[in-house]
């Protein structure tokens, strides 16, 4: 991962993802990552956000815990059910029928899977030349 000047400059003052990650949670935007921090294929959607975030983009992000809790409050690697899904994350499972992360919604669009939201942030980026990431970064365009 090749983070730009200003993500640098910003992880100066959020000193790790674990910090970034509990700041996108207390935003409130239209934007919703639905995410697991575990999985790899969340994290480079999360990346992939971060980036945009650097040019203004925000987005909230809602973390997705797919087991069932064990008694003692821990995981269990148990995965939940859709259906038990569905009752603890409503609003994920709308986006992600599959119950899978990651998973996007922005303005009246659904997208979930790491290739599908990254496909998806692309044509943001060439709707919204504003965003652009030319200063280095997280590659989005599979030149580099």
């Amino acid at each position: 991962l090749r983070l730009s000047s200003a993500s640098k400059a910003r992880s100066r003052t959020l000193q790790t993802w674990a910090e970034t990650i509990a700041f996108r949670s207390r935003t409130t935007a239209p934007t919703k990552l639905y995410s697991a921090w575990f999985c790899p294929y969340s994290q480079c959607t999360f990346a992939q956000l971060e980036e945009l975030a650097d040019h203004g983009f925000t987005y909230q992000y809602i973390e997705i815990d797919p087991y069932k809790p064990r008694p003692d409050g821990l995981d269990s690697k148990q995965k939940l059910s859709i259906e038990e899904k569905r009752k603890k994350y409503p609003e994920f499972v709308k986006a992600s029928p599959q119950g899978l992360v990651p998973a996007m919604t922005h303005k009246r669009a659904s997208v979930w899977g790491c290739a599908d939201c990254s496909l998806y942030l692309v044509d943001l980026l060439e709707r919204n030349p504003s965003l652009s990431t030319t200063t280095g970064g997280v590659c989005m365009d599979g030149t580099g």
